[in-house]
């Protein structure tokens, strides 16, 4: 398979999400996530600038790289230009690619998103639309989505939304055409084909 590390290196934002950390663990204290889950992104920077192939693995199996809410807080403060929500990113396509995603719980709600949110992109051109969220998949909205989308035609104007309207607006119908440049760059760019993979 090679090293993971120079998997890693090969994705472009690496250069830009890793460049030299001190590990003084300011990324650490203002990370929402951390204060919430065992989640420390300065320990992450550290095993991926260590380059131990072993721990590296284990963080691609881990639920660990998927408690970031992708905040990029870590971005404004980093001391050293690093971006920890960056190498997050770089993280999660290696896990994906390698099929170690599908080990961990937090891993495995990725396809769930590829099935709902992937597949809304592709039907529809939105990645979440009125229409497509199920209220009984989102217990903690509580009745105020069911509510929503029950009185949707009403509601729509009232925020300046143009719902399955011609024309602008947000909630508009995107146009056949679009939707076929739409499919066409997800093509060209492999997106479909990393969906493929996610969902395998």
């Amino acid at each position: 398979m090679g090293s993971l590390l120079e998997k890693l290196k090969q994705d472009f934002r690496f250069q830009d999400a890793l460049k030299a950390c001190m590990n003084c663990g300011i990324c650490t204290a203002i990370c929402p996530a951390a204060e919430f889950y065992d989640y420390d992104p300065r320990r992450i920077c550290d095993t991926v600038q260590r380059g131990d192939e072993d721990e590296i693995e284990q963080l691609l199996r881990s639920d660990t790289i998927w408690y970031c809410g992708q905040c990029l807080s870590c971005k404004t403060r980093c001391p050293r230009g690093n971006v920890p929500g960056l190498l997050i990113s770089v993280l999660r396509k290696a896990s994906q690619e390698l099929g170690y995603f599908s080990e961990s719980r937090r891993g495995l709600q990725q396809r769930e998103l590829a099935k709902g949110v992937g597949q809304n992109i592709l039907d529809i051109g939105y990645c979440v639309h009125p229409d497509r969220v199920d209220p009984r998949k989102h217990p903690e909205q509580g009745p105020v989505w069911e509510w929503y989308r029950n009185n949707i035609t009403e509601l729509a104007p009232k925020f300046g939304a143009n719902y399955n309207g011609s024309g602008p607006g947000a909630l508009r119908h995107i146009e056949d055409k679009t939707m076929e440049e739409l499919r066409e760059i997800f093509k060209v760019t492999g997106g479909d084909k990393f969906r493929d993979t996610i969902l395998k």
